[in-house]
């Protein structure tokens, strides 16, 4: 698996387990789990320009909109602990999503990396 990314991605509905069993697994091969959720969290309790955003749309009972979505997603993608890999807890969600995981997957991949979807 030299030079190889993992990515892994659980889907089920709220309340499915998802985040659990992703927690489990990254404790036993130390990939890091990618929780959209938690990252629209920490960009609003840390009062960033995305997060001031996400405030206004879920003030207004608005859906964060998937560019939004994308730019915290992005923005986690670049540390360091994603090089090998990671794990995605809900996300993709929606079918544009989907279409944004798979071009940012094509755009970024080198061919023989590896997406287990569970």
């Amino acid at each position: 698996m030299k030079n190889q990314k993992i990515i892994i991605i659980f889907f089920g509905p709220p309340g499915s387990g998802k985040g659990t069993q992703a927690k489990l697994l990254s404790l036993k091969i130390g990939l890091p789990v990618i929780s959209p959720g938690e990252l629209l969290r920490r960009e609003q309790a840390n009062n960033t320009e995305i997060g001031k955003k996400i405030s206004e749309k879920m003030a207004k009972g608005e859906l964060v909109p998937d560019k939004i979505i994308k730019q915290v997603i992005d923005k986690r993608l670049l540390m360091a602990d994603t090089k090998n890999g990671f794990m995605f807890d809900g996300y993709p969600r929606r079918k544009s999503q989907l279409g944004m995981f798979k071009n940012r997957f094509c755009e970024t991949t080198s061919g023989r990396d590896k997406i287990i979807s569970i």
